[in-house]
């Protein structure tokens, strides 16, 4: 196991990635799952504040059904949050 530095948050005027934690992962690529699932979850706590539309928003402003709307919710999340993994200092 490798300890993995995971940086998560949302771009633009928010911020972009912030260190969240340090963690034990197998593969570099499940740290940076992880990170992406942890910046998921702070765009998530942001919908419906500051212009980052819920599913109910878009589904009324773009008058489509719920698969549709989260089909766009995804794509806004995407272009949204910021994320990635790093080997922690001293562990390399």
């Amino acid at each position: 196991m490798t300890k993995y530095a995971i940086y998560a948050g949302l771009g633009g005027s928010f911020g972009g990635a912030r260190y969240e934690g340090t963690y034990e992962f197998s593969e570099e690529d499940e740290a940076t799952e992880y990170a992406f699932e942890v910046a998921c979850m702070v765009y998530d706590s942001y919908a419906g504040l500051h212009g980052l539309r819920t599913h109910s928003e878009i589904m009324e402003e773009e008058d489509c059904d719920e698969g549709v709307a989260e089909d766009i919710y995804m794509e806004e999340r995407e272009n949204w949050i910021s994320y990635y993994a790093e080997v922690a200092k001293g562990d390399e």
